[in-house]
């Protein structure tokens, strides 16, 4: 199937609402986590996942210092507060 646009009649200032609102939800959807969503101990994977890293990686960052693991029942969790806490001392460092 052909995409097609279909134009109908529709005055500049409705037009432009359109768009506007459009872009507003599309930047609203790129924009990051703020976080208050997020559980308060998250896994490995899950912590990896909504920092856009690999598992190796958050290893790294483990070992530099830059996140805190803890082990609870043979399993490793990082909390939430301090993720986006290192989030934000990574940002003012730039």
């Amino acid at each position: 199937m052909v995409n097609q646009i279909l134009i109908e009649k529709i005055d500049s200032e409705s037009f432009f609402l359109q768009i506007r609102e459009i872009l507003k939800q599309e930047l609203a959807e790129m924009q990051p986590e703020t976080g208050e969503n997020l559980p308060d101990l998250m896994t490995r994977q899950d912590t990896a996942k909504y920092l856009h890293i690999s598992l190796v990686a958050l290893n790294d960052w483990t070992k530099k210092g830059i996140l805190t693991s803890y082990n609870l029942s043979g399993k490793v969790f990082y909390k939430r507060a301090e993720i986006l806490q290192a989030l934000r001392k990574n940002k003012r460092r730039r």
